[in-house]
């Protein structure tokens, strides 16, 4: 299966950190299932939250950047003022 999460508000409350009960079960989770991590924070501002999933995908910028297994930059496609008009 293939779960997404939203960082802030969701996975962080503090916005600086995970709680350890939610970061084992993610792991767990993790072994048998295809986890995504989404956030309106560009990639950069994930990757320290997200230190124990280095190989899992990342949709930051509000689905304007995506990070692949690879850890490469996959997209990078601005979000136009006329989408939010």
């Amino acid at each position: 299966m293939i779960f997404d999460f939203d960082l802030d508000g969701t996975i962080s409350f503090d916005g600086k950190s995970i709680s350890l009960e939610l970061l084992e079960s993610l792991t767990e989770l993790s072994l048998k299932n295809q986890l995504i991590f989404a956030s309106a924070r560009p990639i950069r501002d994930m990757l320290p939250l997200l230190s124990a999933f280095p190989k899992e995908l990342l949709i930051g910028g509000n689905g304007s950047i995506a990070r692949n297994k690879q850890q490469q930059i996959e997209i990078v496609q601005p979000i136009s003022a006329h989408d939010f008009c």
